[in-house]
């Protein structure tokens, strides 16, 4: 028997113009789509936000805004997102805004959590 968990990222944002989209899409291309990118852009002040907003037009990504108050504040921020929507078989991984991952991480992920299910 596998599961059909939803894998929820936390991700601070502040100031991450150069790299945002890169890791963005990376995110968005895995091969295993039952995802939630829970993007908290920290008070930037450069076009991160906007970048983000292109991205929350895919319904698996989630932007909140917040003022500055750095990268813990921002972490706990997606954390209170995420309790509020998470189910009981349901993960979580933190991923950087200047992170890449490769295209099969969250199917691999979800294939070894699976192997261990009788």
């Amino acid at each position: 028997m596998s599961i059909q968990s939803t894998i929820y990222i936390s991700m601070p944002i502040y100031n991450a113009q150069e790299y945002l989209t890169n890791c963005l899409e990376t995110i968005k291309n895995q091969t295993y789509s039952n995802f939630v990118c829970v993007m908290v852009n920290d008070g930037s002040t450069d076009s991160s936000p906007k970048i983000c907003a292109e991205y929350a037009q895919d319904k698996r990504f989630v932007l909140l805004t917040q003022e500055n108050k750095g990268v813990g504040a921002a972490r706990n921020t997606s954390l209170d997102y995420i309790i509020a929507h998470a189910s009981d078989n349901d993960f979580l991984t933190y991923i950087d805004a200047d992170d890449t991952i490769p295209l099969h991480f969250f199917e691999r992920f979800i294939e070894v959590l699976n192997k261990d299910i009788p």
